[in-house]
């Protein structure tokens, strides 16, 4: 199998292509942004990066063939308060997500370039990955122009302007 699925995840993980990058998306988030409620949305910001943080935990320790316990409903998935404790906690779990995001995208190079993989392979699983990472930050975004706290401090494409 060539290097294709770990460019694609590249490309729609970590770089800025049709996609927002998780780092642009979680970029400047503050206490107020990240619990803020917003009429019709079911979670916060927060609760979407705690959901993020707790798949993408999962699908990436079954791809490096840890023992895993998946949930039998997606409730535990979302079971998480409306905003974080305090900064060091939003701003720690931002980096653990990114840097999880990082070490997907390695060991799918890893694997591809000792020849192992294969669509049975765990480390394959890791393509549902990156279409629920995107959905998830799209709803970041969202959420953020609605707060209007989009584009990030960096800059970016205001949507809808």
């Amino acid at each position: 199998m060539s290097n294709l699925l770990s460019k694609s995840m590249e490309i729609a993980l970590q770089r800025e292509a049709a996609n927002v990058t998780a780092a642009k998306a979680l970029e400047g988030l503050n206490l107020s942004l990240a619990g803020a409620k917003i009429p019709g949305s079911p979670h916060t910001i927060w609760q979407l990066i705690k959901h993020l943080v707790f798949w993408h935990d999962l699908m990436l320790d079954y791809a490096e063939e840890k023992p895993v316990a998946f949930p039998e409903t997606p409730e535990p998935g979302w079971d998480f308060p409306e905003a974080p404790e305090n900064q060091d906690e939003l701003d720690a779990t931002a980096t653990h997500f990114i840097t999880r995001i990082d070490q997907a995208v390695k060991l799918v190079k890893d694997v591809e370039a000792s020849g192992n993989l294969t669509t049975d392979h765990p480390v394959f699983e890791l393509h549902m990955a990156v279409g629920h990472t995107a959905y998830h930050l799209g709803q970041i975004v969202l959420l953020r122009s609605q707060l209007n706290a989009w584009p990030p401090p960096s800059g970016g494409y205001k949507f809808g302007a």
